[in-house]
């Protein structure tokens, strides 16, 4: 989310239509993954600790539970940002490591969506493991190279 926005401050206002877009989905993501996170901190380890699971049963997160869908729905809402955020880059020229790396990103999204349905696809979706840290480096180099300029 916060990547996102930084791409948005740093784009002429005419262009940047798709970032607005991005970091609305940006924003899903982070809003999704903080409640999964936080209910698994703090609602379902203390409850396994306790040997106290079986009451949340739909909580567990295990393939084909809520928590475990939920989470695919963020990270598929986070390549989607990315990858219409790329977009933005046919605008802007000397950018392809960006570009690319963001549609490499958005590209897993499929693949981690559909990993909650069918459990194999994600071995092709834990490519963002690879994607997501490429499209960070790609962006370190956009900010560094923006603030020389």
């Amino acid at each position: 989310m916060t990547l996102m926005a930084c791409y948005y401050k740093s784009i002429p206002n005419e262009n940047n239509i798709y970032l607005l877009i991005g970091f609305g989905f940006a924003l899903i993501y982070a809003t999704i993954n903080s409640i999964v996170y936080f209910t698994e901190l703090t609602v379902v380890i203390p409850a396994i600790l306790a040997g106290t699971q079986s009451n949340l049963d739909l909580l567990l997160f295990e393939p084909r539970k809520f928590l475990f869908a939920i989470n695919g729905l963020a990270y598929t809402l986070m390549s989607l940002s990315v990858l219409i955020s790329s977009l933005l880059f046919r605008f802007i020229k000397n950018q392809a490591f960006v570009k690319y790396s963001m549609i490499a990103h958005g590209l897993i999204a499929p693949f981690v969506c559909g990993a909650v349905i069918w459990e194999p696809l994600k071995y092709i979706g834990a490519l963002w493991i690879v994607t997501f840290p490429m499209f960070g480096v790609a962006s370190i180099k956009y900010f560094l190279k923006s603030e020389i300029e």
